[in-house]
C-alpha cells in the first residue's frame, strides 16, 4: 500500500477536511501533473478534475474539498474487488426503509428538475418539461431494470414519469444516479421522447416507433451530455458514469458470448460480476433480459459511438460555426431512425448553404 499526499494550490487553504469520498483516478498525467517521487507536481491541481480516465492504476483516492491534504492510496485486485471496496462506504447509499426510499426518489427529482432548468444551453428550443419520479410498482421490482421512462401520453394529458426501482436499497449508489436520471430522463429518453411526439410532419408511427441503436444511443450519449454541460461536478458522480460506460462495454462481451459463443447463464453473470462489481441481483436481472432480447445489449455503445462520429464530423466542417444546439435539432427533429438514416440526416444538413452560418 503505497500513499501519497498532494497539497493543492487553491486558496480554501488549511487543513480541514469538508468531505472525504473515494473515487477512481489514473496515475501518471492529469491535465500536465505528473507524479513525481510519489509527490504530484507541475501545476495546480483542481479538485473538480473529471475522472476522466479511470480504471488503468485502479488507484483509489480520498480527497477534501475545501483545499485540504489529498491522500491516495494504490489499491489491488481486479476491477469488482475494487469497487467493492469503494462500496463500503455506507455514506454512499440510503437507508434500506421508506425513508430511505422518499430520499432517492427526491433526490432524483432535484437532479432531473435541475438539468431540465440548464437544456437552453445545448438544445435550441426544448419543450416544456414535467417528469415525475416515482417507485415501480412492487409487483414489477424482481425482474425490472434499475430504471425506465414513460415519455406520458401522445397529446401530453398524462405527463411522463422516470421510475426507480427500489426493492433493495442495498443496490442503489448515490454516485450512479444521475448517470440513470440523464439516460432515462433527460436529456435522454424522456426527452428525445416529447420531442418525437409533438412532431407535426411525420406520420403517428414515427412518433413512437422505436429503433433500439438509435433510442438507447442517444441516451447513453445523453449520460455524457450530462457531464460535459457541468451538471456532475463531483468527481464520484462522473465515476458513475465511466462505470456505466464500462458496463455498456462489458455487454457487448456478454451478448456474444450467449449468442455467438453459446454462453451459460452462470458463465454470463460470473463475467459480468468480475468486470463490473455489480451486485447480484443486478447482474442477474440484466443477464436474464439478454438471454430474450437477443442483440439489444449491443445497442446502446453503438448508438453512442455513432452519435459521437457525427457530431466530431460536424465540428470538423463547420468549425467555430458549429452549434451544438442545431445538431442536437437535427439527431432529433425527425424521430427514431436506423442509425444510416441519422447519418444521411445530418450529411444533408451540413451540405445546406446556411449551415455554416449558425
Amino acid at each position: 500500500m503505497v500513499w501519497i499526499q498532494v497539497r493543492p494550490t487553491n486558496s480554501a487553504g488549511g487543513s480541514t477536511i469538508a468531505a472525504i469520498c473515494q473515487g477512481v483516478i489514473l496515475g501518471g498525467i492529469i491535465q500536465g501533473i505528473k507524479v513525481e517521487n510519489g509527490v504530484f507536481a507541475g501545476g495546480p491541481f483542481d479538485w473538480a478534475t473529471p475522472f476522466a480516465l479511470l480504471c488503468g492504476l485502479g488507484v483509489t483516492v480520498g480527497y477534501a474539498l475545501l483545499g485540504a491534504t489529498w491522500l491516495v492510496m494504490k489499491t489491488e485486485g481486479t476491477v469488482a474487488e475494487r469497487i467493492t471496496r469503494l462500496n463500503a462506504n455506507p455514506k454512499l447509499q440510503y437507508s434500506n426503509d421508506d425513508a430511505g426510499r422518499a430520499a432517492c426518489i427526491s433526490d432524483y427529482q432535484r437532479y432531473i428538475d435541475e438539468i431540465v432548468r440548464g437544456l437552453g444551453q445545448d438544445f435550441a428550443s426544448p419543450p416544456p418539461l414535467n417528469f415525475k419520479v416515482r417507485r415501480v410498482p412492487q409487483f414489477k421490482e424482481t425482474t425490472a431494470p434499475g430504471g425506465y421512462a414513460d415519455t406520458g401520453s401522445l397529446d401530453g394529458s398524462r405527463p411522463g414519469v422516470f421510475y426507480v426501482n427500489l426493492r433493495d436499497m442495498r443496490d442503489i449508489w448515490k454516485y450512479q444516479m444521475r448517470t440513470l436520471a440523464y439516460h432515462e430522463s433527460v436529456p435522454g429518453h424522456q426527452l428525445q421522447g416529447v420531442i418525437a411526439q409533438r412532431l407535426s410532419d411525420v406520420p403517428t408511427f414515427r412518433k413512437i416507433l422505436p429503433f433500439s441503436a438509435y433510442d438507447e444511443g442517444w441516451a447513453v450519449y445523453a449520460e455524457r451530455l450530462g457531464w460535459e454541460m457541468g451538471f456532475e461536478n463531483d468527481p464520484l458522480d462522473n465515476f458513475g458514469r465511466l462505470q456505466a460506460e464500462m458496463f455498456r462495454a462489458v455487454r457487448l462481451v456478454v451478448d456474444t458470448g450467449i449468442h455467438r459463443k453459446h454462453w451459460t447463464r452462470e458463465q454470463a453473470i460470473a463475467y459480468m460480476r468480475e468486470k463490473t462489481g455489480m451486485s447480484e441481483a443486478e447482474v442477474v436481472s440484466e443477464i436474464e433480459r439478454y438471454f430474450v432480447m437477443p442483440g439489444q445489449a449491443l445497442a446502446y455503445k453503438i448508438g453512442m459511438l455513432k452519435i459521437l462520429q457525427l457530431r466530431t464530423r460536424a465540428q470538423a466542417q463547420l468549425g467555430a460555426a458549429f452549434d451544438i444546439r442545431q445538431f442536437h435539432n437535427v439527431v432529433l427533429g425527425s424521430g427514431s431512425l436506423p442509425l444510416s438514416i441519422l447519418e444521411k440526416q445530418v450529411d444533408a444538413w451540413l451540405e445546406r448553404p446556411h449551415a455554416a452560418t449558425h
